[in-house]
């Protein structure tokens, strides 16, 4: 098991905003509440809308730490975030680069630029949502 190369995390206020050092990143984050017309779904990629009833706030930012595992979206059951890179075609390289949206309990709610987590999805708009975007850093 390799150890991660450069070990990162910062908090991310909802509503706000987080650069990320060592990749140069960008995380934005909002609040919205919204009847049915509400956009619900992100890209999973650059955006990413999460019910919040389902987030224990504050959401910190991180890399990836060993043995991190969570229900991608859509996915049967829980998996290790390692095959979720290893389906996606991430490159060992870039694993480590990759940042992970958590919630205050330690639960991935977003790999971004890959996908939400299941339990986070937005079933009632109407309660309210966080609006997470992500913008890749040029280092």
């Amino acid at each position: 098991i390799r150890a991660v190369r450069q070990p990162f995390e910062y908090a991310l206020p909802v509503p706000g905003r987080v650069q990320i050092g060592e990749t140069g990143a960008v995380v934005q984050a909002s609040f919205e509440k919204g009847g049915p017309t509400l956009r619900t779904f992100g890209d999973g990629e650059t955006t990413a809308v999460l019910q919040a009833s389902a987030l224990a706030l504050p959401l910190p930012i991180r890399n990836r730490r060993v043995g991190d595992r969570f229900r991608p979206f859509g996915a049967p059951g829980r998996r290790k975030l390692q095959d979720v890179f290893v389906d996606r075609k991430v490159s060992r390289d870039a694993r480590d680069q990759v940042p992970l949206v958590v919630d205050a309990t330690g639960r991935i709610v977003w790999v971004a630029g890959l996908t939400i987590a299941e339990d986070c999805r937005v079933t009632s708009p109407e309660s309210g949502v966080v609006i997470l975007k992500f913008k890749k850093g040029t280092q």
